[in-house]
């Protein structure tokens, strides 16, 4: 037994360092169209890809102590550069940018962009990054659902989104992509 456990841990290094590009190309094209959520077109991926969304998240905090009603929306612009128009959001140029479009002022954009320099943005993304951690997250997209019974669990990946559903008690019966989860 002990032996097919060093082998099983072998295979899984290997398995786990080599080129996954393929089989995550055809499962986001198989969620994104599952689930009607857009990608781009040519089904490429951003570059540099992946990216050091640090500033990126610096700012997502700073927009929440500003303004959080307006961070859903930053995040869908985000998605929406990123995923869609292929942009490089990882750069101040282009966040910078977004957030104007969605504050719908260059003057609000940079106040946020100040205060993402500050400790109070630093130590609220050190603060969300530790309870990510804290909760099992490993990665994203990470989710964390808590059922009827006040029970808390954690999520990883989109093909994960069934086991979720179960979880949660919810009716995947009427709807085909949630009914295709497991």
């Amino acid at each position: 037994m002990a032996a097919s456990v060093k082998i099983f841990r072998a295979k899984q290094k290997y398995i786990c360092d080599i080129d996954k590009g393929p089989y995550s190309t055809f499962e986001r094209k198989y969620f994104a169209d599952r689930f009607q959520v857009p990608f781009s077109p040519s089904g490429k991926l951003p570059e540099p890809f992946p990216q050091n969304t640090l500033p990126t998240m610096r700012s997502v905090c700073a927009l929440s102590l500003i303004q959080p009603s307006r961070v859903d929306d930053y995040m869908t612009a985000l998605f929406e550069r990123f995923w869609i128009h292929l942009e490089p959001v990882s750069q101040p140029k282009v966040f910078g940018k977004v957030l104007a479009e969605v504050l719908g002022s260059v003057d609000e954009a940079k106040q946020v962009l100040r205060k993402m320099g500050e400790a109070e943005a630093k130590d609220l993304l050190k603060t969300n990054t530790d309870e990510a951690f804290r909760s099992g997250s490993f990665g994203a997209p990470w989710f964390e659902a808590v059922n009827d019974k006040g029970e808390r669990h954690g999520f990883g990946g989109i093909s994960h989104l069934g086991l979720m559903c179960e979880f949660l008690g919810l009716d995947r019966g009427a709807d085909r992509a949630f009914r295709s989860l497991l």
